[in-house]
């Protein structure tokens, strides 16, 4: 059997794409610490995201975590008391990055 040039020239860039992608898959084993597919990964991700902490096993039947305490940060007296410092001192702060990784799948923000 003979494989022609343009076969072999396609496995030959297939098995420098699979090389590329085992070395990414274990960096990313090593951050989340679990095999890196869509599920752990986003597992991983829903943990950092709403503070969840993951089972060890991967593979606990239903549960994959439970959400930690919450902790609210302590309120700062101040002088002022107009309604707009009010609602200044009670608005959560969302991260940038949460937001960029919710809208990352769209064309346009909202």
């Amino acid at each position: 059997m003979t494989v022609d040039a343009a076969a072999l020239d396609e496995l030959t860039d297939l098995a420098g794409l699979l090389a590329q992608r085992n070395a990414l898959d274990a960096r990313i084993g090593a951050i989340i610490g679990r095999p890196a597919v869509a599920g752990h990964m986003g597992e991983w991700i829903a943990s950092k995201v709403f503070d969840i902490q993951l089972e060890d096993s991967a593979v606990a039947k239903a549960i994959d975590g439970r959400f930690r305490p919450v902790r609210w940060p302590a309120r700062q007296s101040t002088s002022r008391s107009t309604a707009s410092a009010r609602a200044c001192s009670t608005r959560i702060q969302i991260p940038r990055w949460i937001t960029t990784l919710c809208y990352a799948g769209r064309k346009q923000r909202p």
